[in-house]
């Protein structure tokens, strides 16, 4: 199958992901995802390079982005100046404190977002029985586009030089909205129509899993030297 048709085939099957509330908001879709676990993600050097990501983020997709939450008190509102205050706070913030970050293209909480950025770091006290995560996600379709691939890749390079991931995995995965509890079901009930779709809203109870353990294999599977050992190194893995 090529490209042309792999897509066509894709969106014909949109409406399977794609739902609605009484209030005509999208509360889910198809998105792709970039999701990575990494350690020491409560040191000042690797919270620099977290707000890197999102600078790089707001540079590519900026004029779509309208919406965050995030662990502090207050600055709710999407602004230059608050998007300061937060990266000054997440700096700022204790080792031991948790430290976390949404921003993405949604109208509120209640809508399934196209453009997202999200990560939660860990704390000094877990050490490397800790993880943080990250996660990117894009449009379905933003592979379909010209140099998509090669944007998509760009992209996997840039995050993996900054935050050194342990593990993490890249592929489909169903778009719910920040306010996602009620829409758990509706995310179980596709993850088992479609095994290769990546469940993701509640990727941050994930690190308190996966702090020894990978989460699972999907398009892209990204592993540390110490699994690629386990599995019997690189020569074995090929």
């Amino acid at each position: 199958m090529d490209t042309s048709d792999y897509f066509a085939q894709l969106k014909s099957q949109l409406t399977a992901f794609t739902f609605l509330n009484g209030d005509g908001l999208t509360v889910s879709r198809l998105g792709l995802s970039i999701t990575l676990f990494f350690k020491q993600g409560y040191t000042l050097e690797k919270k620099q390079r977290i707000l890197a990501c999102y600078r790089r983020f707001r540079e590519e997709f900026g004029p779509h982005l309208r919406f965050h939450r995030h662990s502090l008190n207050g600055l709710k509102k999407y602004s230059p100046e608050n998007i300061t205050k937060v990266e000054e706070g997440i700096l700022n913030q204790k080792k031991n404190q948790l430290s976390s970050w949404v921003v993405s293209d949604a109208k509120n909480l209640y809508e399934a977002p196209r453009y997202l950025m999200r990560y939660l770091d860990s704390r000094e006290i877990d050490g490397d029985d800790g993880s943080s995560y990250l996660s990117l996600t894009l449009p379905w379709d933003y592979l379909k586009e010209q140099e998509g691939m090669t944007q998509f890749m760009a992209w996997l390079d840039f995050l993996c030089e900054q935050l050194e991931p342990d593990s993490g995995d890249c592929g489909y995965s169903l778009v719910i909205p920040r306010d996602y509890h009620d829409y758990f079901p509706l995310e179980y009930q596709l993850a088992q129509r479609y095994p290769s779709l990546q469940v993701n809203s509640a990727v941050h109870t994930a690190v308190l899993q996966y702090g020894h353990s990978i989460r699972g294999i999907n398009w892209i599977t990204l592993l540390s030297k110490r699994f690629v050992n386990r599995l019997g190194g690189e020569f074995w893995i090929r």
